[in-house]
């Protein structure tokens, strides 16, 4: 982290969920997997 306390590499959450100040809550990233199987599009921030 830097001094401000950002991560200096990529960070994602699932669902892309933002957190504010922090991590996202679990609440906002959590996800209901129905089947075997499931593919998430996650865009890493930098």
């Amino acid at each position: 982290m830097n001094i401000f306390f950002i991560p200096q590499e990529g960070h994602g959450a699932s669902n892309n969920a933002k957190g504010h100040f922090g991590p996202p809550s679990f609440d906002d990233a959590k996800f209901v997997l129905n089947s075997n199987s499931l593919n998430q599009n996650i865009k890493i921030q930098y």
